[in-house]
């Protein structure tokens, strides 16, 4: 019996992507991230003063590492953010699960019992 096997080279994908990890939309997400991050560092460091110095540069530093966070590798995925979406894509979608547990079962019986054929062509009229 002839197999057939169809193997994707190991760097199938890296000549779409720039540095052989990232999409355009990838980089303007670590481009726009790190922009805020920094300037909102820089601004909380020179603009404001005590407590609220350190909770701006935490916050800013936060957005910063969710910027590099949803771009990095996830296994099977693109990235995380590809990971991301196709879960959020799951759990908002309608799962239908047909039932055909004891129910179904006792219908089978019954039509076993009585006689009562499912289809007209079953192997009592061949």
């Amino acid at each position: 019996m002839k197999e057939e096997v169809y193997t994707a080279p190991a760097n199938f994908k890296r000549g779409k992507l720039i540095v052989g990890s990232y999409k355009v939309s990838d980089l303007i997400i670590i481009g726009v991230g790190v922009f805020i991050a920094i300037g909102g560092i820089l601004l909380s460091v020179f603009t404001l003063e005590g407590i609220g110095r350190y909770f701006g540069m935490a916050l800013f530093l936060f957005i910063g590492m969710v910027a590099w966070f949803i771009t990095i590798s996830f296994p099977a995925y693109h990235n995380m953010l590809g990971f991301l979406l196709e879960m959020y894509d799951y759990l908002i979608a309608q799962k239908v699960y047909p039932f055909e547990g004891v129910i179904h079962y006792d219908e089978e019986k019954n039509r076993e019992e009585t006689g009562e054929r499912r289809y007209s062509w079953e192997e009592k009229d061949i």
